[in-house]
């Protein structure tokens, strides 16, 4: 227990909310193994039903309220629905989590910083997937409106589904009906609407409504090469890092291999 507490005290981890959250919410034989970690300044309005869909449970898998590039913003935690985390899961400091519905995340997957994530119906993110700072997840438009001409009533609320590996930039809005494919890239500022999916792999989306501008593009998150080429481009006045014979390139190896996405 002693060894516990100092990893909590080195961490600002709230300890007492801690224990609440975990033996609140799990089955005794997952929460004594605190695999949710609560820090400091985290706001803890309702707790709903949470569910660890995985056989790897272990220390500090899911984090809420972890700061990291920003201080002084409080994360709130309101949630009348269910949650499920399929594995590890980071939710960064002054990040709203709002559920009455049902919310799926996938593991290696992270809110950054001073996300609202409000769901009325369902959301699902699969394994892998970054959702950058400031960016906005609502499932409903609340308030209903009639096309008078047509007599037309549209549902206000819709699914949301993420795919995999994807990388939502900054200050984005993702809105109901709104699907990805898997390895997605999403420009900032762009404001999703509608499915996205394709034929073509590894699309870039950007624009408000946003579309598809290109395909073919990843993010690289293999450590070993992300080095090569920032020592290359600190050595470069050149504006492009040239990768010869692409072709021939293993992508996955090149973009995945040998770096885990989520790191602690």
């Amino acid at each position: 227990m002693t060894n516990i507490t100092n990893v909590f005290r080195r961490q600002k981890i709230n300890i007492l909310k801690t224990i609440f959250f975990n033996f609140k919410s799990l089955p005794f034989k997952q929460a004594i193994k605190f695999p949710i970690f609560i820090y400091s300044d985290t706001k803890l309005i309702s707790i709903g039903k949470i569910h660890i869909d995985s056989d790897d449970i272990h220390k500090g898998m899911i984090r809420i309220g972890k700061r990291n590039f920003f201080a002084g913003f409080k994360t709130q935690f309101i949630n009348s629905g269910e949650i499920h985390f399929q594995g590890k899961f980071l939710i960064e400091s002054g990040t709203c989590i709002n559920n009455c519905g049902k919310i799926i995340l996938g593991k290696e997957s992270r809110f950054c910083e001073r996300c609202n994530i409000l769901i009325v119906n369902k959301l699902t993110i699969k394994e892998s997937t970054r959702i950058a700072f400031e960016t906005v997840i609502m499932d409903t438009d609340f308030h209903t409106i009639v096309n008078t001409t047509k007599g037309i009533v549209k549902k206000s609320y819709g699914e949301i589904k993420i795919g995999s590996y994807n990388w939502i930039g900054n200050r984005c809005m993702i809105k109901k009906g709104t699907i990805t494919d898997d390895y997605t890239i999403v420009s900032s500022l762009s404001m999703l609407n509608k499915d996205f999916r394709g034929e073509e792999k590894y699309p870039l989306i950007a624009g408000c409504p946003a579309k598809i501008i290109a395909h073919g593009w990843r993010r690289v998150y293999n450590d070993k090469n992300n080095k090569n080429i920032n020592i290359y481009f600190q050595n470069s006045d050149a504006d492009n890092y040239k990768i010869e014979n692409p072709e021939n390139i293993d992508w996955d190896d090149y973009c995945l291999h040998g770096d885990d996405v989520l790191k602690f």
